[in-house]
């Protein structure tokens, strides 16, 4: 991808006295965030921040290249002659950035694409899509998923996929019928129908999103006695 600058920063000592003056003099807005403000340029030109980091360095000015590949950009800057300052480090938006140096000493940020929205009912739909296609080393989950059932709870994308991998024959070969479902602000209750030849299993699950992913599901069902063929290799 290309790298194009998205975002600028002024660092400050204070804050409040330093956004002010933007915006009475250039009719900014700022939104105050904890030690920054955001700047919204509302369509026009790139957003922004002003912040008080409360340390060194107090006061400078940067911009943010745009990147896809940070890890690798931070490396091939550091051999042409630049110095990693700082991160990768996550932002509360699911991106990520880093602080470098180029050879002339001036301080630049590398910051990753923010993440599409994504529909709730289309992450839902995809999970239960891998599952029926057998896809599950492409389930919609993040790294530090976590699901719980009556089985236990399974912390780890890497984790559950490798449970997963050694119980195929029990994960696998299902057909889903989705019976009800409930959306609310960064969650969802799904009751739906586990179909597989003559076994049915109707479950309750609550599944929790973040950055576009499933964070968490927390499923209950009724399990009875569980046979011994249907047990999990954990």
């Amino acid at each position: 991808m290309k790298r194009p600058v998205v975002h600028f920063e002024i660092g400050c000592d204070d804050l409040s006295g330093t956004l002010n003056f933007y915006q009475e003099v250039f009719k900014w807005k700022g939104i105050a965030e904890g030690i920054s403000a955001k700047i919204d340029a509302e369509g026009h030109g790139i957003s922004g921040h002003i912040t008080a980091l409360g340390h060194d360095p107090h006061k400078y000015i940067t911009f943010y290249i745009e990147t896809d590949a940070l890890q690798e950009d931070l490396e091939q800057l550091q051999a042409a002659g630049g110095e990693k300052i700082l991160g990768p480090f996550p932002v509360g938006d699911g991106r990520e950035f880093a602080w470098f140096k180029d050879p002339a000493g001036n301080m630049v940020g590398l910051i990753t694409p923010l993440k599409p929205s994504v529909n709730p009912v289309s992450l839902v739909r995809d999970w239960f899509d891998k599952w029926e296609t057998g896809n599950y080393q492409n389930l919609p989950i993040t790294e530090d998923f976590e699901h719980t059932s009556p089985f236990g709870t399974i912390s780890g994308r890497a984790n559950y996929v490798q449970i997963v991998k050694d119980n195929e024959e029990k994960f696998l070969g299902h057909t889903f019928e989705i019976i009800d479902e409930i959306y609310s602000d960064g969650k969802a209750c799904i009751f739906y129908r586990a179909i597989k030849n003559d076994h049915q299993l109707e479950v309750s699950e609550w599944h929790y999103f973040k950055g576009g992913l499933i964070h968490q599901i927390i499923a209950h069902y009724h399990i009875g006695e569980i046979r011994d063929d249907r047990r999990l290799k954990i």
